[in-house]
C-alpha cells in the first residue's frame, strides 16, 4: 500500500469549518481528499515510499450541536494544536489514514453510548493491524452517566469527562500533549519495516543519525520495546515472551549498548548506551527499559 492508497481510505465526505466559519450561517461541506491536502504542511512522504509523520492533531468526534458552545476553537486556543472535527461515520475513515499523526480522540457521547464502544474498540484494532500506538481516548459526556459506563471506558483505557466542563477537559489534553513533546525530547529510534521484517534500525540524537548495526533477535526485542514502550519488562517478561533463556535479556541488553556506543563512536553525543539501554536491579531480579522515543516506520510494497 502506498501513500495514496493510504489517504484513498478516506472516502466519505467531512465537514471542515474553522471557528468563523461555524459561527456563520454558511457552511462548506469539501471532499476528504482535501482534508489530506491540508494537512500537507505536517505530512511528508520519503523517496522510498515511507509514510512519515511530524506534528500530532487531535480528534473531536461529535455530531454537529447548534445549541453546544465549539469545543474545538476552545482546545485549539489553549493547546495551540490543530483540532479536526468530525461525526462518527467520518472519523473511522479519517483514523484509517492518519492514524499515525493523531495524539488525541475526544469522542463526544449520549446517554446511548454502545457506538462509542464500537467506535474505541475499532480504532484499537487499526492500532493493532498497523502496529501505531493508540491515541490517547477521552470520553467526553454530554450527560452525567451511570458508574457502569464510567467502568466500561476505563477497562478500555479511555478517560471519561463531562462535555459541558471545558476546563478539566483542557487540562487533561494539554497534560497528554506535555507527555507527547517530553517523548520528543528523548533520543528517537526508527524501526523500518518491510513486509513485516525489520529491514534496519536508526537512532536519532540531536543532529546525528546513525544506524544500529542488529542482528535479528536484537532486532526483535528492539521492536518488542518499541511496540510496548510503556512497559518496563523484567529478565523473565522478556525471556517468556522471545523464548529465550533467563541468562539471555542482560547480554542482549548489553549487546544493544555495545551497538549503540560503536554507532555514536566519535561523535559529539552525550548519551552513552547505558543510559538508553537501562537495566535496572530490583526485588528478586532485573528490570529493562530504553530511554528513547520510538518511531515505527513501514514501507509497503505491492
Amino acid at each position: 500500500m502506498d501513500s495514496n492508497e493510504r489517504h484513498s481510505c478516506v472516502t466519505k465526505e467531512i465537514r471542515t469549518q474553522t471557528p468563523r466559519e461555524r459561527d456563520s450561517p454558511a457552511t462548506e461541506t469539501v471532499a476528504s481528499d482535501e482534508l489530506s491536502s491540508s494537512l500537507a504542511n505536517t505530512c511528508k512522504e520519503s523517496p522510498d515510499g515511507l509514510f512519515l509523520t511530524q506534528e500530532k492533531l487531535i480528534l473531536l468526534v461529535e455530531e454537529k450541536n447548534e445549541s453546544e458552545p465549539p469545543l474545538d476553537a476552545v482546545i485549539e486556543r489553549a493547546s495551540g494544536r490543530r483540532v479536526t472535527v468530525a461525526t462518527l461515520r467520518e472519523a473511522a475513515s479519517i483514523v484509517c489514514a492518519l492514524m499515525s499523526r493523531i495524539a488525541i480522540v475526544l469522542l463526544t457521547a449520549n446517554r446511548n453510548y454502545e457506538e462509542t464502544i464500537r467506535f474505541i474498540n475499532h480504532l484499537k484494532e487499526i492500532a493493532i493491524d498497523h502496529r501505531f500506538d493508540c491515541p490517547h481516548i477521552f470520553v467526553l459526556s454530554r450527560i452525567p452517566l451511570g458508574p457502569e459506563a464510567a467502568l466500561r471506558f476505563e477497562q478500555l483505557g479511555a478517560e471519561y469527562l463531562l462535555r459541558q466542563y471545558p476546563e478539566p477537559i483542557i487540562e487533561a489534553v494539554k497534560k497528554v500533549l506535555w507527555v507527547v513533546r517530553r517523548a520528543k525530547s528523548l533520543p528517537t529510534i526508527r524501526v523500518y519495516r518491510s513486509g513485516g521484517h525489520i529491514m534496519k534500525v536508526v537512532a536519532e540524537v540531536g543532529a546525528s543519525q546513525k544506524e544500529l548495526r542488529l542482528g535479528p533477535r536484537l532486532r526483535e526485542l528492539l521492536e518488542m520495546f518499541a511496540l510496548n514502550r510503556h512497559i518496563d519488562f523484567t529478565t523473565h517478561m522478556i525471556a517468556d515472551r522471545m523464548g529465550l533463556c533467563v541468562v539471555s535479556p542482560k547480554k542482549y541488553m548489553a549487546d544493544l549498548r555495545n551497538a549503540w556506543d560503536r554507532a555514536f563512536a566519535g561523535e559529539p553525543v552525550v548519551l552513552t548506551g547505558h543510559q538508553v539501554f537501562v537495566t535496572g536491579k530490583i526485588p528478586g531480579g532485573y528490570v529493562h527499559r530504553v530511554s528513547a522515543h520510538f518511531e515505527i516506520l513501514d514501507q509497503y510494497d505491492f
